[in-house]
């Protein structure tokens, strides 16, 4: 089967992933990524980027550019003449041609919502595409009644995954120890000093004399003008790709996990990565937690009082640490891997 896979591709590459885990189950992928169009400079991401602080400017240029993404995915499904068609989000395409590939090729037309399309800053052309579409997949249970209401389609949960080929225990090597080596450790864009980040700095200055690095760009200046107390933990590394993640969670001790606010009951992606690569997790309380590892195998609090008192125990108890790390490393690559969310979308599509 021929499997066309669209969005804009970032640092997750969530794209890249179910590409690869829907050819080990022997299909054929192809991949659109609406950032990488050619045929008008104006319409480049990094002109993109510059609009968001000028409303008025930001609407009259985002018409044009998702207008110019929408003819290019046209033309791209024409060409390949794909046999299912899946979307991260709603990269940037219109309802019109959600309807006319459906319509024209008569095939299964699926999005993956990994964000909440009613919350999402950047994702004002999704929501009107939701009805269109023939299956829509919600990476948190809490999406799917909210999604449910919007479309007369098929909402069903599916939990992202891990991709085992890129996380993996490692031995870091010297140079990486010494950088990362910590009681605790979090790694995290600053998201520009937005809210969204200020939220992740005031809890995490919770444990931060417990021996804790921040790992991230430089936004975490920003963060640092409204909670000083962090600024001596800031290691400002920028981007950190696979290979230096896996040093990262070969090298610390507990891997706090402490998601963007707008993930209500889910998982997020970096909890299944750092499963994969052997890391022990204290991560916030969510409900798809509990679901996905039911047998505690990812640590979690519901309090910043919790937060501390576990942190505390863990720091002391690394035994326990590397216990539990081990059993939620089995439970990812029995249950929670990229080709098993690709199969179970396979699953639900084609029955």
């Amino acid at each position: 089967m021929k499997i066309a896979i669209i969005g804009t591709l970032m640092q997750a590459n969530l794209e890249a992933f179910l590409a690869q885990a829907f050819e080990e189950l022997g299909h054929q992928t192809v991949i659109f990524d609406a950032w990488k169009n050619r045929g008008n400079p104006l319409y480049h991401r990094y002109s993109a980027s510059l609009m968001l602080g000028l409303p008025r400017l930001r609407h009259w240029y985002n018409t044009g550019y998702v207008a110019h993404v929408n003819v290019h995915a046209r033309r791209f499904l024409e060409a390949e003449k794909p046999d299912f068609v899946i979307v991260h989000n709603g990269a940037l395409l219109h309802p019109d041609t959600v309807r006319a590939v459906v319509q024209r090729f008569r095939i299964p037309f699926a999005t993956y919502a990994v964000d909440d399309p009613t919350l999402g800053l950047m994702l004002p052309d999704y929501l009107p595409c939701l009805p269109c579409f023939t299956h829509v997949f919600a990476c948190e249970t809490s999406l799917v009644p909210k999604l449910k209401r919007l479309t007369p389609h098929r909402v069903a949960f599916l939990p992202v995954g891990a991709p085992p080929d890129v996380y993996y225990p490692i031995t870091p090597s010297d140079s990486e120890r010494q950088l990362f080596e910590s009681n605790l450790g979090y790694v995290s864009s600053g998201y520009s000093g937005s809210p969204y980040g200020v939220y992740r700095a005031l809890l995490l200055k919770n444990v931060a004399d417990l021996g804790l690095k921040i790992f991230g760009d430089r936004h975490w200046d920003y963060i640092v003008r409204r909670v000083p107390e962090i600024a001596p933990y800031i290691h400002v590394t920028g981007f950190l790709n696979p290979e230096r993640m896996r040093a990262f969670f070969a090298s610390t001790g507990i891997f706090l996990g402490v998601v963007h606010p707008q993930m209500v009951t889910g998982a997020s992606q970096r909890l299944f990565d750092a499963s994969a690569a052997g890391a022990f997790i204290l991560a916030e309380h969510k409900a798809d937690i509990d679901r996905l590892f039911p047998e505690g195998e990812i640590e979690t609090f519901r309090s910043k009082e919790e937060m501390r008192e576990k942190a505390v125990y863990y720091v002391n108890h690394p035994k326990e640490r590397q216990e539990i790390a081990a059993a939620a490393r089995a439970r990812v690559l029995a249950e929670h891997t990229w080709k098993h969310r690709a199969r179970q979308i396979m699953e639900i599509v084609f029955g």
